[in-house]
């Protein structure tokens, strides 16, 4: 990678040093726990990303909030030069969910899919957290994780019964 294409992704040490040492290692049991399911059922997919998720997300709470005060310092700083915000995730949790809901993918149009995965990616974040703690003010880590589980699959349920209703009402015309 060049120097030009890390600046672009890392404005600063600061972001590359707490993604490369930090984040990046943090979250590789997530990786672990993907590569290891085999159920087809996407609630318990789901589930099984969140319960290896979020633990880390709380016990890593520190470091995930300077990794997001970087991607948010970075944006503003592009927007004050008047320049489109740079992409600065690597796009673990797009890639994780996809991963999660691969069984129910050819069930549902591009757009669903879309609107889905997008949804389900507000319960799966630091910025998840934030709210839990900041806004919600839960701090018990039990609590919160339950709060975003339960948001996820009910998500998930809300997502997956309005496309099967769809296929149903089609299936009858």
């Amino acid at each position: 990678m060049s120097r030009a294409t890390a600046y672009r992704y890392f404005p600063t040490q600061e972001a590359l040093l707490v993604e490369i040492t930090k984040v990046g290692p943090a979250v590789e049991p997530v990786e672990h726990v993907l590569g290891a399911m085999t159920s087809q059922d996407p609630e318990q997919r789901l589930v099984e990303l969140l319960d290896a998720f979020n633990p880390i997300v709380f016990r890593e709470e520190a470091v995930m909030r300077t990794a997001l005060r970087s991607y948010l310092d970075t944006w503003l700083a592009s927007r004050a030069r008047g320049e489109p915000a740079p992409p600065l995730r690597q796009g673990r949790r797009l890639r994780w969910l996809d991963k999660a809901l691969a069984p129910v993918r050819p069930d549902l149009t591009d757009k669903q899919y879309r609107h889905l995965r997008a949804a389900l990616a507000l319960t799966l974040s630091i910025e998840a957290v934030v709210v839990m703690r900041d806004v919600c003010r839960i701090d018990d880590d039990t609590e919160a994780a339950s709060v975003l589980e339960w948001a996820a699959v009910a998500l998930l349920r809300a997502g997956l019964g309005k496309a099967r209703a769809r296929k149903r009402r089609r299936a009858r015309t």
